[in-house]
Formats: C-alpha cells, structure tokens, sequence
C-alpha cells in the first residue's frame, strides 16, 4: 500500500509554544495518495495537523490530555499509541478505505469519465486542524477544525471543539462546569443570543430553521462565556457554515461551580 504515497511533507515539528501556560508540539502530515500507481487523479489528499501539550501541566495529566485529543479527533475506538504513529496508521486507514470504495468502480468508469466528474466523485479530500483555544479556570479548549470531500455537490466542514480539564486531562461536560439547575438558563440565553451570530448578516438569520436552539454537548469555554458550536444541516441551511453562539458568564453565575 505504501508504495502507491506519494508524501508531500510527513514529520513531527518540534516547535515548542506555550499556550494558555501548556507547552505545545505540533505533528502535520500531508499525504497525496493516487488510486491508481502513475496517475496524478484520481487521489486522495490528505492533511492533518495536530497541536498536542508536552509542558505546564502533571505529566500523567499530559499523556491522558493527548491520548483524548486524539481519540476524539480521529473517532478512534481504542487506546491510542504515539502521536505520530496513531495519526500516520489513521492516514493509512484513510488510503486504504479510498482505494477499496473506488478502486473496482474506477478501472470499470475510467474510460467514459469527463475530468469534471473525475474530479467530482474520484478526487477525495480529508484536512484536519486542531490547536487549542483558550483557557477558563482548570479548563481548556481545544478546537478541531475539518474539512472532508468524498465525492458529491460539496463537502463537508466543521468546527467541533473539546474542553479538557486541566487538572486530569479528561474531557469534561457542561455538568462539571455548571451546578444543578443551569439547564433551563442556559438554554434561554443561547436563544436570546442566537441572533448576535448573524450581526453582519441579518438575513441569514431568517433562514435558521431551528431558533429554538438547545446545548448540544458541542461548546468551548473562555473569558468571555461558553461558547457552542452548531454545524451545518445542524439548525440551518449548509451554506451558512457553522454557527457559533457565545453565553456570557455573567448570565449563569449564579451555576458556575
């Protein structure tokens, strides 16, 4: 399988950065893999890039904060190993699951296909950049952004942020930030503030077909609140793109642990 990569850039940057108090490393690939040897198209393209801490905070709090960034941004269903190692077997499960979907049905199209639809269902895209966000208290957020093509009018994209707590490296919910009863306010001031997302574009805002927005476990913490996220499709139409709804803290006080 390997035989057919065809590796742009591959390597773990080692350039330290301190964010939030954490010291950060970076490990990107970028990989064009061909469906079939000696063809430029069709082909998968690939780049991940992953921020992961290595600093500021109890190394056992650092391992488990790595091993969840990486099980919650490659979907994995087992414990994860190295960064590098974990995120490289990834892209190989990604090549090989492009050219098993498309292999057989390319040798049968190719000869009939225009460019255009070549580009359209064999030219495959999967980008991932994850880095963190602010810090709260004993959080942080980390931010997942992606984009994923598989053939079709458009592809897919996304903002899914995770918040860690800083003092076990577990993923945390709204229930370990919030004491009991913040649900009902919570819910009142996202949809009092879901109308501030469209402030540079009121009419998008008439095109939300869910206004009774609720939380969806999709959210990141700062100075200023918290933050949720809702994706395309998730309460409107596709073309507006992620929605972001911020909550200031000042409206929950009287819940925040």
């Amino acid at each position: 399988m390997k035989k057919f990569l065809t590796i742009l850039a591959a390597a773990a940057l080692l350039l330290p950065a301190c964010k939030r108090g954490i010291s950060t490393e970076n490990y990107r690939t970028t990989v064009s893999y061909p469906l079939e040897e000696g063809l430029e198209k069709p082909s998968l393209t690939v780049d991940i890039s992953v921020d992961y801490p290595v600093g500021g905070l109890q190394d056992s709090v650092l391992t488990k904060m790595t091993s969840n960034i990486l099980i919650s941004v490659l979907e994995l269903e087992s414990e994860p190993s190295d960064v590098k190692s974990t995120v490289d077997g990834f892209v190989e499960d990604l090549q090989e699951n492009f050219r098993d979907e498309n292999l057989e049905f390319w040798k049968t199209d190719k000869e009939k296909l225009t460019e255009d639809q070549i580009n359209d269902f064999y030219c495959w895209e999967y980008f991932v950049n994850c880095y963190f966000g602010e810090r709260w208290k004993d959080y942080v957020s980390y931010e997942n952004e992606f984009y994923t093509y598989s053939g079709g009018a458009h592809g897919m994209q996304g903002l899914i942020p995770v918040v860690f707590s800083t003092v076990t490296g577990d993923i945390v919910t709204e229930a370990d930030i919030f004491s009991e009863g913040y649900e009902e306010p919570l819910v009142e001031s996202l949809r009092k503030h879901l109308e501030d997302a469209f402030v540079d574009n009121a009419e998008d805002f008439e095109c939300v077909f869910n206004k009774e927005i609720e939380p969806n476990g999709c959210f990141e913490v700062g100075k200023a609140g918290i933050t949720y996220y809702y994706q395309p499709y998730e309460i409107a139409p596709y073309y507006i793109g992620v929605i972001s709804v911020t909550v200031p803290w000042s409206e929950l006080k009287g819940y925040i642990r």
